[in-house]
């Protein structure tokens, strides 16, 4: 969690950052889809964030490459949807 990566922000930094732009985001009303494309590790913070577990969880979260999390924010309440859809990834049916 205290880990920072050379020349780089902490875990917790990181996760407070992208927290506060969700929290921004979440106020523009005008705004009804956003999305959002970044790595893993972003997207398993704000799980943990989201969830108000510690961010030690991240690690037993998978988030494949290319797949997707849902997040709404709706009335300043947060509720994960999905998270590592791939479904999206599965050849269309013959």
């Amino acid at each position: 969690e205290r880990a920072s990566f050379p020349a780089g922000e902490t875990m917790i930094g990181l996760e407070t950052r992208v927290a506060e732009l969700f929290s921004e985001l979440s106020k523009r009303r005008e705004l009804r889809v956003i999305v959002l494309v970044t790595h893993d590790v972003v997207i398993r913070a704000l799980v943990c964030r989201f969830l108000d577990a510690p961010l030690s969880a991240m690690h037993r979260l998978s988030v494949d490459l290319a797949s997707t999390t849902g997040i709404s924010l709706a009335n300043d309440k947060t509720t994960i949807d999905w998270v590592n859809s791939t479904s999206h990834l599965e050849p269309a049916p013959s």
